[in-house]
């Protein structure tokens, strides 16, 4: 085997550990591209190479996008950045509906999100008991529903409620639940369908936590 061809396999090998998909695109370009120009001469080293650098790039740009809308992975402590990211999830949406045990996450930028969503009339958020958060919430307009048995074990965050453009991110842990893991899935896949039917079900049974008088 050609020597170059060696060290290109021990290379590859090398970035699959990478985490930055960016350097090791430009790492496999630069190296192919090396060993192109040492083997074959003329225009076929150049047209050889960008064939297989388009081939990298489209491979990369799959990879993103499947990172894009794969699982997020936290650390059951991070709650800084659970937040973050549930804050850019609701930020830009229309209708929310939430389920959640206490809404441990909805504080700093996301609560004031939550408070807008309220007073617009786009939130709803079913729980198993009132707590002032909540009843923060139902002041401000939200819609607030108390469904305590059969309890709801599932944690979910709908956006776009109602519309077809309509996504949920649901939250799930590993096996030693040391991780916080949130999966996202848009109308037709059967999570989405089975997180409906919770919605519509406590919709329907749920009790209405109203607003404080002033």
């Amino acid at each position: 085997m050609h020597a170059s061809a060696c060290i290109f396999i021990i290379h590859i090998m090398k970035l699959l550990n990478i985490i930055n998909p960016l350097s090791a695109f430009c790492s496999i370009i630069g190296l192919i591209y090396s060993i192109l120009t040492s083997t074959i001469n003329g225009g076929s080293a150049v047209f050889f190479g960008i064939t297989i650098g388009i081939a990298l790039l489209t491979g990369a740009a799959t990879a993103f996008q499947e990172w894009k809308t794969g699982p997020k992975k936290f650390n059951k402590s991070n709650i800084r950045g659970i937040n973050q990211y549930l804050s850019s999830w609701i930020e830009h949406s229309g209708k929310i509906v939430i389920s959640t045990n206490d809404l441990s996450w909805g504080n700093g930028d996301a609560l004031e999100i939550l408070r807008s969503k309220a007073q617009s009339g786009d939130l709803t958020i079913i729980a198993p008991a009132k707590t002032n958060k909540l009843q923060e919430l139902a002041n401000e307009g939200a819609s607030i529903l108390l469904y305590k048995s059969p309890s709801i074990a599932t944690r979910f965050t709908f956006i776009d409620y109602g519309k077809n453009t309509a996504r949920v991110a649901i939250a799930d842990a590993d096996n030693n639940g040391s991780k916080h893991i949130i999966w996202t899935h848009k109308s037709g896949d059967e999570q989405f369908t089975l997180t409906d039917d919770i919605v519509k079900i406590a919709k329907q049974a749920g009790e209405q936590l109203n607003a404080e008088s002033k």
